[in-house]
């Protein structure tokens, strides 16, 4: 087994990889990685979640302890723990935003106003899928070796 295959590059760690979104006809939102932001698509920059993360998940479920611990939390409880530790830390950034036909600019209030509602699920599970994807976090190095394997 090669190793290098999963060598991530720590730069994109760091700042993070942009994205293109769109939303399909039955109204889910994708993304696609991009090296840039597009100046008229809409994007956002996502961080891959750390010891940041961590903390702000686990403060932001300190009010809630005693629900979680009796089993008593519901869907929006839950959105609203991850989605504030997901707009204080992995969703560096976003352009060419709209609510409606009203430009959305990006700021962490904006951010915890959409992935704490419930009805914007769809974007907070988005963000977390991203946030999940190691493919695009795979140093030059470990592309070669992918692009090698696949021949071996």
């Amino acid at each position: 087994m090669n190793l290098v295959r999963a060598k991530v590059d720590v730069t994109k760690l760091s700042i993070g990889t942009y994205w293109l979104l769109s939303v399909k006809e039955d109204g889910t939102m994708e993304g696609t990685p991009t090296t840039c932001p597009h100046p008229e698509k809409g994007w956002i920059r996502v961080v891959a979640p750390g010891v940041r993360y961590t903390r702000e998940l686990n403060e932001a479920r300190r009010e809630f302890l005693p629900l979680i611990r009796d089993g008593k939390t519901d869907d929006d409880i839950d959105t609203l723990i991850r989605g504030t530790a997901i707009a204080k830390t992995v969703l560096a950034e976003w352009g060419n935003l709209k609510m409606g036909d009203k430009d959305l600019p990006y700021s962490v209030e904006n951010a915890l106003n959409l992935l704490t509602d419930r009805s914007w699920r769809n974007f907070l599970g988005l963000i977390e899928a991203i946030a999940d994807s190691r493919a695009v976090l795979l140093d030059e190095e470990a592309k070669k070796a992918e692009g090698n394997s696949a021949a071996e």
